[in-house]
C-alpha cells in the first residue's frame, strides 16, 4: 500500500496551494494598491492644478477665472443698483468709476474690493454648507431648473448662443452651471446649519444668548399730557368700540400733577447724570412705571428693540422717536424724548436671560430665531473669509471693464 506516499503528496500539494493563494493575494493587493496610489496622484495632480486655476479658493471651493468674471460681472450690476437706491447717479462709464466717494476712495477701487469680498463670502458659505450636507437629488434638480430658465429665455435654448452672449463678460456655460451651483450653496447653507428659518437654533442656547445681547432692552415710562387711558378695576386699559385704547381728557389738575411728575423724574435722571448716587435705579424706576404706566402690561418685562426685527419696525412706524432713542442707549443709561402726547422717559436694561422664551415678552420675538440664524451664520463666514486664499491670478481681472449683467445669471 502507498498510504505514506500519497499522504505526503498531498501535504506537498497543500503548501503548494497555500503557496499560491499569498502569492494571488499578494498581486491582488499589490494592484490595488498601485490602483490607490495612481488615484491619489491623478487627484492631487488635478487638485493641483485646479488650485493653480483657481482666483479665490478656501477648503474644496475654488473659483476659477471665467467663474470670477460671472460673479464681478453680476455683483457690478447689485453695486450700481444699490448706489441708485442711495440717491447716486450710478454708471458703468470709465468716468463714474474714476469718480471719488464720500469716503475718498473713488468707486472703481470700492467696486473692486467689494466684488472680491463677494466672492470670498461665497466660497465661505459653500464651504460651510459642504461641511454639514451634500447637495440632494433635489437640490441639483432646482439648480438644473434654473440654470435651464436662464438658457431658454436668454438664449432660446442653445448653449452656443449662450456662449456667444456671454462672451463680453468672459464666462462660459460651464461657469453659469458652477457658479449657480455655488450660489446655491451659499443660499442654502443657513436652513442646512440651523433649519428652516432657524428652528433650530432653540438648540444652540448660548448662540442665542451672544445674540440676545444685540437687542436693546429698555423699561419706558409714558406720561400723557393732555389726556389720560381709562382703566378698569383691575387697573388694564379699557377698549373702545373699536378695539383701541380708551382715553379720556385731563382736567387742569390733573394736568399739573403730571407736570409734577415729570418735574420729579427728572430731577432723579439728573442727579444720577451728574453725581452718580443712585437716585434712580432701575428697581426705583421700574416702581414709578408700575405707580404712573396707566395699565402698561410690559412693566415686567419691558421692551426689546432690534434695528431689522419685525416688532421694532411695527413700533417704529408708530412711536418712531421711541425705537431711536431705546436704540442709541447704552446699559444703564437714561433717554427723555417729547412725544406728539406727552413725555418718554426710557431706561436701557440687561437683557433678561432667555427672555426671548419667555411667553410675556413673546411679542417681541415673533422672528427671533430667524435672525439669530443669520447673525450666527454671518459671524461664522466673518470668521472664515480671513482665511479664503486669493491667487495672483486675480491680477487677470478687471472689476472695472467687466461689463454688468443682470440678464445671464442664476438667483436664489
Amino acid at each position: 500500500m502507498n498510504t505514506g506516499k500519497n499522504d505526503t503528496r498531498i501535504a506537498a500539494s497543500g503548501k503548494n496551494d497555500g503557496k499560491n493563494a499569498r502569492k494571488i493575494l499578494i498581486i491582488v493587493v499589490s494592484v490595488l494598491l498601485a490602483a490607490v496610489l495612481i488615484f491619489l496622484a491623478v487627484f492631487l495632480t488635478v487638485s493641483t492644478v485646479r488650485d493653480s486655476l483657481s482666483v479665490v479658493r478656501y477648503s474644496g471651493v475654488r473659483i476659477g477665472e471665467g467663474e470670477a468674471k460671472y460673479f464681478a460681472s453680476y455683483y457690478k450690476y447689485r453695486y450700481i443698483t444699490s448706489l441708485r437706491s442711495s440717491g447716486i447717479d450710478a454708471y458703468d462709464t470709465e468716468e463714474f468709476w474714476e469718480r471719488k466717494s464720500e469716503s475718498g476712495e473713488s468707486y472703481g477701487t470700492l467696486l473692486s474690493a467689494g466684488a472680491l469680498d463677494f466672492m470670498k463670502e461665497i466660497c465661505a458659505r459653500a464651504s460651510l454648507f459642504e461641511s454639514q450636507s451634500s447637495l440632494t437629488s433635489v437640490d441639483i434638480e432646482t439648480i438644473n431648473e434654473n440654470v435651464q430658465n436662464v438658457l431658454d429665455y436668454r438664449a432660446d435654448g442653445s448653449r452656443d448662443k449662450f456662449n456667444e452672449m456671454a462672451a463680453e463678460y468672459g464666462f462660459d456655460y460651464g461657469d453659469l452651471v458652477n457658479c449657480a451651483t455655488l450660489m446655491y450653496k451659499a443660499a442654502k447653507v443657513k436652513s442646512r446649519l440651523f433649519g428652516e428659518g432657524g428652528a433650530a437654533m432653540y438648540a444652540l442656547p448660548d448662540a442665542c444668548s451672544e445674540f440676545l445681547a444685540n437687542y436693546s432692552h429698555v423699561r419706558l415710562l409714558i406720561i400723557r399730557t393732555e389726556d389720560k387711558f381709562l382703566l378698569d378695576e383691575n387697573g388694564n386699559r379699557i377698549k373702545d368700540e373699536d378695539g383701541n385704547d380708551a382715553t379720556a381728557a385731563l382736567t387742569d389738575y390733573e394736568k399739573a400733577e403730571r407736570q409734577a411728575r415729570i418735574s420729579e423724574i427728572r430731577t432723579l435722571i439728573d442727579a444720577y447724570r451728574n453725581d452718580g448716587e443712585m437716585k434712580m435705579s432701575e428697581v426705583s424706576f421700574k416702581n414709578y412705571i408700575e405707580k404712573w404706566g396707566e395699565g402698561d402690561s410690559k412693566v415686567t418685562d419691558g421692551y426689546y428693540f432690534l434695528d431689522g426685527s419685525s416688532y421694532t419696525g411695527e413700533f417704529s412706524e408708530t412711536l418712531p422717536e421711541i425705537v431711536t432713542a431705546s436704540l442709541s442707549l447704552s446699559v444703564g443709561e437714561y433717554a427723555e424724548v417729547s412725544l406728539p402726547f406727552g413725555i418718554c422717559f426710557i431706561y436701557r436694561a440687561e437683557p433678561a436671560a432667555a427672555a426671548y422664551t419667555n411667553q410675556d415678552a413673546g411679542w417681541c420675538f415673533e422672528d427671533f430665531y430667524t435672525l439669530a440664524a443669520d447673525y450666527t451664520l454671518s459671524k461664522m463666514v466673518s470668521e472664515l473669509t480671513p482665511d479664503v486664499v486669493v491667487t495672483d491670478r486675480i491680477k487677470n481681472i478687471d472689476f472695472v471693464k467687466i461689463p454688468y449683467n443682470y440678464e445671464l445669471v442664476v438667483r436664489y
